[in-house]
């Protein structure tokens, strides 16, 4: 009926809005940590340790070091696996 489309239109649009609006890492990590060490942003990306390293090394993905301590922001990770699927395409 014309009432259940409104709805679900009206639904999707919410929804959409919502999407735009929140942070990719607020919507995944339910302890609310934006910052991944080089095995969480391994895991993450599903691949390995080496890989992310390598990945930093040559400027592919930004990473946040203060001496030894390397973190990745888990929004630049998002923005890496969306270019990657662009790159498939």
């Amino acid at each position: 009926s014309t009432a259940e489309q409104l709805t679900s239109l009206i639904q999707t649009m919410v929804h959409e809005a919502v999407e735009a609006k929140v942070p990719t890492a607020a919507k995944r990590l339910p302890n609310g940590q934006r910052l991944l060490n080089t095995k969480e942003a391994a895991n993450y990306l599903g691949v390995s340790i080496r890989s992310v390293q390598n990945l930093v090394a040559n400027g592919e993905l930004r990473a946040v070091a203060s001496g030894r301590i390397v973190r990745l922001d888990i929004e630049d990770l998002d923005r890496w696996i969306e270019n990657a699927k662009k790159q498939q395409q």
